[in-house]
């Protein structure tokens, strides 16, 4: 393992956080979802919470809502040359299941009053793509004769994203408090506060051979394990000039994320028998959750409701991870070297979204039915596009329905595919992770990528003494 684990430390940081365009922000609330992500323009809804704190006004007087939402992220990657040649690499995929979300929130108002107030307490967890797992080299068996790679071929064939990830997990969720108020019969204004909480650990493979070249033998495995406390303060307006005619604009500045951790490294038997060991594991890791804003229409007549919303996500904010390492130092015989920080260049640019939905409710009875669209532009070049963040361009449609009791209680429901063209990705800058700087890292981004992600969403509203929307 000789010299220092420095490129390890900065391969780490690459995966340490899964990302739409960039980071992955799914549609939540059942009833939001359903008609394709658009709500920063509908007001009276307990999901103003993340989609506007504005549109909090109208909500029934102690309106609860309860979301359970699980999403399931598909991933393929066949690992190429940079001429689109498998050179024997099998394919690999994701297996890391179900993960679960919410948008879960308690609000209360005084629509009545001679200034409308709502206030509002909830959770949402924005990050979707919080498990990732792909082959491990340290438990992948050898296909037999005749499979994608002949029988006794290496195990790196078998695991060709090793270096880029084994796995993953990311759990964000806000903690809120928001509030609103009408200061004019066409103006609502609204504020929510958040505490972010986050939980990150990822694992990836680091060559440690003495010269260029593949083999399990070789790999060293790290294992980052982050967890940060933090805030987000988000804005909201809602114009109605008109019956049925809404105009909703939210948005939040872009977020610092400092969080405190460990880097255990296993290091391979050939750095064993160089009696070659790690000492310390405590990190810091240090990047950007992006500002956003949305802006939406929403115009409703009769049984039938509109909404068109865009969405701005500014991930060129991210452009650069930090892995910052306290006392930690690769011990030899010859004595011991401090492994340094490490910066991480993503190249990420900003990304934007256009949704639709709409909503029907025949004859204001207790059916309603809803569907949508949405096109999402990707924040990540090609360039460094790969297992670890398969979040890029993409679109998709969706479908929901609500039956609302005459007793306050409403059932909803809604499904979601999102789905990514092919990427045939030939400029890779994604390089295999090596612990020795004088190994010269090969380029193993490459490959055809593939990428979808399917969300369920079931939950209930409940109108204490009212009945419900």
């Amino acid at each position: 393992m000789s010299v220092t684990v420095n490129a390890a430390i900065a391969a780490l940081a690459c995966p340490a956080v899964a990302m739409a365009a960039g980071f992955n922000f799914p549609d939540l609330g059942a009833r939001q979802l359903g008609r394709g992500g658009t709500g920063v323009a509908a007001g009276g809804e307990v999901g103003a919470l993340y989609y506007n704190p504005a549109a909090l006004i109208g909500v029934e007087p102690w309106t609860l809502q309860v979301d359970a939402m699980a999403s399931l992220t598909h991933v393929d990657f066949q690992r190429t040359n940079a001429q689109g040649v498998a050179d024997g690499y099998g394919p690999v995929s994701n297996s890391g299941g179900v993960f679960p979300n919410t948008l879960t929130g308690l609000a209360w108002s005084t629509n009545d009053a001679p200034i409308p107030l709502a206030f509002a307490l909830g959770v949402f967890g924005p990050s979707s793509t919080g498990n990732l797992t792909y082959p491990d080299p340290r438990a992948v068996a050898i296909p037999p004769s005749g499979s994608a790679c002949d029988h006794g071929c290496a195990v790196d064939k078998f695991a060709p994203q090793r270096y880029g990830l084994i796995s993953e997990n990311l759990v964000v969720l806000y903690p809120t408090l928001a509030a609103a108020a009408r200061v004019a019969p066409w103006l609502d204004l609204g504020l929510a506060f958040s505490l972010r909480v986050q939980s990150i650990q990822n694992t990836l493979a680091i060559y440690g051979g003495p010269a260029p070249g593949y083999g399990a033998d070789f790999d060293a495995t790290g294992v980052l394990k982050a967890s940060e406390l933090g805030f987000r303060v988000t804005g909201g307006v809602l114009v109605h000039p008109m019956d049925g005619l809404s105009f909703g604009v939210s948005g939040h500045l872009k977020e610092a994320s400092n969080g405190a951790g460990t880097l255990d490294l296993a290091l391979p038997p050939i750095a064993a028998a160089g009696h070659e060991t790690i000492q310390g594991n405590a990190i810091s890791l240090q990047f950007t959750y992006d500002p956003e804003v949305r802006a939406g229409v929403r115009y409703a007549t009769g049984d039938v409701s509109v909404e068109l919303d865009g969405v701005w996500e500014g991930w060129s904010s991210l452009d650069q991870q930090h892995i910052v390492t306290h006392d930690m130092y690769l011990v030899t015989p010859q004595g011991k070297t401090a492994i340094q920080p490490s910066v991480v260049t993503k190249g990420w640019t900003d990304a934007f979204s256009a949704r639709a939905g709409l909503e029907w409710r025949p004859g204001q009875g207790a059916f309603i039915g809803r569907v949508g669209g949405l096109y999402e532009t990707s924040a990540i070049p090609t360039a460094t596009l790969g297992v670890d963040a398969p979040n890029y361009q993409r679109a998709g449609d969706s479908i929901g329905a609500e039956y609302v009791f005459g007793s306050g209680l409403s059932l909803i429901a809604a499904y979601e595919r999102l789905q990514s063209p092919t990427a045939q990705i030939r400029d890779s800058r994604v390089q295999q992770s090596t612990s020795d700087a004088a190994v010269k890292p090969d380029i193993v981004g490459n490959g055809n990528l593939a990428a979808a992600i399917d969300y369920f969403s079931l939950g209930f509203g409940y109108a204490f003494g009212a009945r419900a929307r």
